[in-house]
Formats: C-alpha cells, sequence, structure tokens
C-alpha cells in the first residue's frame, strides 16, 4: 500500500497560491500570464514551483505520490487559481475547457518537478489516505512521524 495524504500535492503548487504570492510580491506578475500558452506556464513553473524546493528523498516521493494520485482522478494538486485557465463562466463547455487545461497544465507540472519519471496513471486501490498531523505537515522528516492513522477517500 501506498500511504498518501493529498495536501502534499498542495504544497507542490503553493507557491502560485495567490496569498503566497501576494504576500512574496508577484502576485501581478502571476496573474498576468495565461497558463493555457505553454512557454507561459512552463515560466510559472520553473520560477516559482522548481526553485528551492528543498524537498527530501521521502517528501518527494510522497508529493509524487500524492500528484500521481490525483492525476488519474482527474483532479488539480491543490486549490490555486490557475490564470487564463480558470475563469467566472461556469457553463458546460467552459467546464469542459478548463479540465482539459487544467490536465495540460498539471502534466507539464509533473514532467518539470518529475523528469525521470514519465506519468503513468495509479492503481488507485493500492492507495491509503493517511492523515495523521505529522505525516501531513511534514512529509520531509519522516522521524517526526507519530503512529499512523488513516480515513477511508
Amino acid at each position: 500500500m501506498i500511504d498518501i495524504n493529498l495536501h502534499h500535492a498542495q504544497l507542490v503548487v503553493d507557491p502560485i497560491d495567490q496569498e503566497v504570492a501576494e504576500h512574496y510580491q508577484y502576485l501581478e506578475e502571476l496573474n498576468a500570464l495565461d497558463f493555457r500558452v505553454e512557454a507561459q506556464a512552463l515560466y510559472a513553473i520553473r520560477k516559482w514551483l522548481l526553485p528551492d524546493r528543498g524537498w527530501s528523498e521521502m517528501g518527494a516521493y510522497l508529493r509524487q505520490e500524492a500528484c500521481r494520485y490525483q492525476l488519474t482522478k482527474g483532479q488539480a494538486f491543490g486549490s490555486v487559481w490557475l490564470p487564463g485557465i480558470e475563469g467566472t463562466d461556469f457553463s458546460d463547455a467552459a467546464m469542459a475547457a478548463y479540465r482539459i487545461e487544467s490536465r495540460k497544465f498539471h502534466l507539464l507540472v509533473w514532467d518539470e518537478l518529475f523528469p525521470n519519471t514519465p506519468f503513468v496513471p495509479a492503481d488507485l486501490s493500492q492507495y491509503r489516505q493517511r492523515v495523521d498531523h505529522q505525516f501531513m505537515a511534514c512529509p520531509d522528516v519522516p522521524q517526526e512521524w507519530g503512529a499512523p492513522q488513516y480515513e477511508k477517500w
């Protein structure tokens, strides 16, 4: 079984969260991009998601598996605004376009963060949701984890 917490996927995209971008004073630059344009999406990924990650080997593995789970389920890595992809139109056509463009963006993130690991869909039956606080909050510090606690999806 593979223990994951979906918060680990959120950690991958936290640097493009609007509150984080506002705090570090790059929100205007971020919002000026259009993630439907591959060059602009790659610019954002390489500028804000790649540098200074400081992930341990275990932390990288946990984030990768949480992202694999999310991609397999057709879900975003976290709840961050994707400039150019997300809008205020929730019509069926707009939502279909969002799903396509969001997946393309998240696959770009995968390719950049895990360049030596082609995306292969997960066997979802092999994943467990581990919810103990230290596991969720500190994926890079396994020595801090306590006894595992699990919840159903």
